[in-house]
């Protein structure tokens, strides 16, 4: 569309006439005759169109031409204007005319000449088959390939270095990445299994049972390598350059017995298990109440008021025995098997209570800052094909900043309605 354009604004309507001389070319080509003397022929191509504009544009143009030149375009006006300056104005009528039959001879022998039409070499074809090869110009072009093959390691060597370059580059902006989505969210670190960090904590939970004595307080050891430890790191003074000099005769004063007792005892902290204070233990069996019990003995006068339905007629339970899972045991290794799945999905958080039921067991989660509730909400068929178990719920509990994570129990105990 921008040649057409241009090719109406500069030749008019010879711009058709201009492309002529191309389709002679083509032909030439394609018959295998070639064109010669292709500068020449290119400049009498062009005096062609200039002259056939210079002919179109002594034809009175419509009144429906919508272009501000005549009809030779640009070229065409240009040239008109030559006789212009004899004439006095622009060439109308007869002497547009001759001026048109004056110009059709010479854009005639232009354009044959431009077209390759005349004065070709004898009439031979241009493209002719190449001569046998000589053989001492076959020596020089076997040198010659020799010497390009310097040139082709040089390629291969900058090619490589090319892809190099661009490989470390690629590798940064990654890495860069990476570092971008640490910032926001903690990478998971590579762990172990569930099971082999459930039986460490298991480990560390007998270790620590084996350190309460009989009346449940956890036995206090004193830690004197740390004690030694603070007090050295709060007497020395970064500003004082004397304190390792072995010339200086340092008397110390005799601490108090009780002083020093005093102070070892404030620097150790007594251990403590985790054991003894998140698992609840399971709820008692209820009591029979005050009107079962009133039930149990019949009255032998009558009430006029409305009497409630007995008791009796509520099943009693039988053969209720405790899940020997809900044990202390068994409920601190699933809360610490549970802790190490749930950082197996990148959520950290610690078990603060684990309430057993007889149906399922509410393990209580406080997460850790940054961690969103959907988030392990969204975890949960996650969580019951990790602790192999039918089904989990995971809820927020109202009121506290704690997530509720409910498994069922491996037994299911019945709950009597007369119990209740």
């Amino acid at each position: 569309a921008v040649f057409s354009d241009l090719a109406m604004q500069f030749f008019g309507l010879a711009a058709v006439a201009a492309l002529v001389p191309a389709v002679v070319w083509g032909f030439l080509l394609f018959s295998a005759r070639g064109v010669d003397r292709l500068p020449k022929r290119g400049l009498a191509w062009f005096g062609y169109a200039v002259l056939a504009a210079a002919i179109a544009g002594c034809v009175v143009p419509p009144k429906t031409w919508p272009l501000p030149t005549g009809l030779g375009g640009v070229f065409g006006d240009m040239v008109l204007k030559i006789p212009g300056f004899v004439v006095g104005g622009y060439p109308t009528g007869l002497i547009a005319s001759v001026l048109a039959v004056l110009l059709a001879a010479p854009a005639l022998w232009l354009f044959a000449y431009g077209s390759a039409l005349i004065a070709r070499q004898n009439g031979f074809p241009v493209l002719e088959q190449p001569a046998a090869p000589d053989p001492r110009d076959e020596d020089e072009l076997l040198f010659d390939n020799d010497e390009d093959e310097g040139d082709e390691g040089i390629l291969a060597l900058g090619a490589i270095t090319h892809w190099w370059l661009s490989l470390r580059a690629y590798l940064r902006r990654r890495a860069a990445r990476r570092r971008e989505h640490d910032d926001f969210e903690p990478e998971m670190e590579p762990r172990a299994s569930a099971w082999r960090r459930a039986a460490e904590r298991v480990e560390s939970a007998e270790f620590a049972e084996s350190r309460m004595s009989a009346d449940g307080r956890a036995r206090v050891e004193p830690e004197f390598f740390a004690a030694m430890v603070n007090d050295r790191s709060a007497s020395l003074d970064p500003d004082d350059a004397d304190v390792f000099d072995d010339d200086d005769d340092m008397d110390f004063a005799p601490e108090p017995v009780g002083q020093r007792s005093t102070a070892l005892n404030a620097k150790v902290q007594p251990f403590r298990s985790d054991a003894a204070t998140r698992v609840a233990a399971p709820a008692p069996r209820p009591v029979p109440g005050a009107r079962v019990q009133r039930e149990a003995q019949t009255s032998l006068i009558g009430s006029e008021q409305f009497e409630m339905p007995s008791l009796h007629f509520l099943s009693e339970p039988k053969n209720v025995v405790r899940d020997a899972s809900l044990s202390k045991d068994a409920l601190e290794q699933n809360a610490r098997l549970l802790e190490g799945v749930l950082e197996d999905f990148g959520v950290k958080g610690e078990i603060i209570h684990v309430r057993p039921g007889p149906v399922v067991t509410l393990y209580e989660l406080e997460p850790a800052p940054g961690i969103k509730s959907s988030r392990v909400i969204g975890l949960s068929d996650d969580i019951a094909r990790s602790m192999s178990a039918i089904a989990c719920r995971v809820a927020v509990v109202p009121g506290r900043n704690a997530i509720g994570i409910e498994l069922p129990n491996a037994k299911r105990e019945t709950v009597y309605l007369r119990e209740i």
